[in-house]
């Protein structure tokens, strides 16, 4: 397991099981589960492909089962769910929490620059503190837009 995104890998996957749950907010509504099946096919074939599997598809089920994908429609909806996260990552053994993407939320609602920066600084510090209390990874992904004036 090596390259880009392996430790997040690692934090998931041990000695061919998923060892853990993962939470996904999908805040621009494009998670695509037969892409997550593709992916993990080719990234570990030792264990999701058929071709040297048997289980396969059991193991590939139990990696789509193990992702909860979340999602909220608005940037406060948004916060909601990371401020009662808490205890979901506690009970399902959440290692794992990925935001798709930071800013799109408030891209898509046309927060003011300043709105924009409060919202961001708040899940941001949302995300650290459940880090610190429960322990697990976050990945954020952001896309970078250039405006020209």
């Amino acid at each position: 397991m090596g390259g880009a995104g392996s430790s997040s890998a690692s934090v998931v996957y041990e000695k061919g099981k998923v060892k853990t749950s993962v939470i996904y907010f999908d805040t621009e509504h494009k998670f695509d589960a037969k892409r997550l099946e593709q992916l993990a096919t080719q990234c570990f074939p030792e264990i999701y492909s058929a071709e040297t599997q048997k289980d396969a598809r059991q193991q590939l089920d139990s990696l789509l089962s193990s992702v909860d994908v979340r999602k909220p429609r608005s940037s406060q909806e948004l916060l909601e769910q990371i401020e009662n996260l808490q205890g979901a990552v506690i009970a399902n053994g959440v290692t794992l929490i990925i935001l798709d993407s930071i800013a799109a939320l408030a891209r898509r609602e046309a927060l003011q620059e300043a709105e924009r920066e409060k919202f961001i600084v708040s899940q941001s510090s949302l995300l650290k503190r459940l880090a610190e209390r429960c322990g697990c990874v976050i990945l954020a992904t952001n896309q970078v837009i250039y405006k020209c004036w």
